[in-house]
C-alpha cells in the first residue's frame, strides 16, 4: 500500500504537475521579454555567437527536438498569436520544441529532486519533502519566463550531482555518474560549477582532515575527481571554440532575453536623423585619413 502511495506522488510531482505548469507557461502565456530566437536563423544568430556558443548541448539538444518535431508533425496545440511579433519569422515547430525540450527536463529535475528529498523519510513524514518538490517546480516554471534552451536542462544535471553528492558512500558506479553529470552539465551551462562546490560544503569536514584515517582520504580524491571533471569540460570548451569555431554570424548579437532588436533601431535612428546632422562625404581629390595637409 505504502509502495503505490508513493508511485502516485512520484507521478504527480514528478511528470502530471510539471507537465501542467509547461502548458501553462509556453501556451497559457507568452513573454515580452526573449525575442528574435524563434526561427532557426535568429536561433543560431544568438546562440552560436558570444557567451551562448559555449552552452552548446542545450543549443544542440533543442535543434534535435526541432527535427523530430518536424520529422513526426506539428503539435495539436496552437503557438500564441504574438510569436509574430517576438520573431518575425518565427516557427512554431521551434517554439513547439522549446516547450516540448524544457517541459521534459523539468519532469525530469521534478523526479530527481522527488528521490533526492525522499531519501531516509519515514511513513508519514512525506509532506515537507513533497512541498519542497513543488515549490522547486513552481519556481522553475516561473524562471522560464525567459524562454532559452539550457535552463531546465542545467537544473536536471545540477539536481542528479547535488543527489548522487548526497549518498553517504558512492561506489565507482555513483561516483562516475556524478563525475558524467558534472561534465554534461559544465557542456550545458557554467553553473555545473555549484556540483563540486556542493560537494564540498556537504563532505569538508573529511576533506579537510584527509591526513587522518582511510575515509577522509576517499573523500578527498572525490572531491578532486568532481572538480577536475568540471575544469576539463570547461577548458575544453574553451580552447574548442576559440581555436577552431569564431562566431558564426556578422549580424548584431542580441541578449538573450533583452527583446531589443539593435538592427531595427539603427535603421528607425538612420530615417530620423536630422538633415543637418548627417555626415559630410569625403570631398573628392581631398587628403586622404592620417595624410598630412600642405600649409601654403
Amino acid at each position: 500500500m505504502r509502495f503505490l502511495h508513493t508511485t502516485i506522488r512520484f507521478l504527480l510531482l514528478g511528470w502530471v504537475i510539471p507537465c501542467v505548469l509547461g502548458l501553462m507557461v509556453y501556451y497559457g502565456f507568452v513573454t515580452n521579454y526573449t525575442s528574435q530566437v524563434f526561427s532557426h536563423q535568429g536561433f543560431v544568430n544568438q546562440y552560436e555567437n558570444g557567451i551562448y556558443k559555449y552552452r552548446m548541448l542545450g543549443r544542440e539538444a533543442l535543434l534535435e527536438m526541432e527535427r523530430l518535431v518536424k520529422a513526426h508533425g506539428p503539435l495539436p496545440l496552437r503557438p500564441p498569436a504574438s510569436l509574430r511579433l517576438l520573431d518575425r519569422a518565427g516557427d512554431p515547430d521551434l517554439y513547439a520544441a522549446y516547450f516540448l525540450l524544457n517541459t521534459l527536463f523539468l519532469c525530469l529535475t521534478c523526479s530527481v529532486l522527488f528521490v533526492a528529498f525522499h531519501q531516509g523519510g519515514k511513513a508519514g513524514e512525506e509532506l515537507p519533502a513533497d512541498l519542497a518538490v513543488l515549490a522547486s517546480a513552481l519556481v522553475m516554471a516561473i524562471t522560464q519566463y525567459v524562454v532559452v534552451p539550457y535552463d531546465t536542462l542545467s537544473y536536471f544535471f545540477l539536481a542528479l550531482g547535488i543527489a548522487l553528492s548526497l549518498h553517504p558512500s558512492p561506489g565507482h558506479g555513483r561516483l562516475g555518474l556524478l563525475a558524467l553529470a558534472t561534465v554534461l552539465g559544465t557542456l550545458t551551462r557554467e553553473t555545473a560549477a555549484l556540483i563540486p562546490a556542493f560537494f564540498f560544503a556537504l563532505h569538508h569536514r573529511e576533506i579537510l582532515v584527509w591526513p587522518f584515517g582511510d575515509r577522509p582520504k576517499r573523500r578527498l580524491l572525490q572531491f578532486l575527481l568532481v572538480s577536475a571533471a568540471f575544469l576539463a569540460a570547461y577548458l575544453a570548451l574553451r580552447l574548442y571554440f576559440r581555436r577552431a569555431r569564431p562566431d558564426r554570424s556578422s549580424r548584431p548579437v542580441r541578449s538573450a532575453g533583452c527583446g531589443v532588436d539593435e538592427q531595427a533601431i539603427s535603421q528607425r535612428h538612420q530615417l530620423h536623423r536630422p538633415e543637418g546632422s548627417q555626415i559630410a562625404p569625403e570631398r573628392r581629390g581631398g587628403p586622404a585619413l592620417g595624410e598630412p595637409r600642405r600649409l601654403g
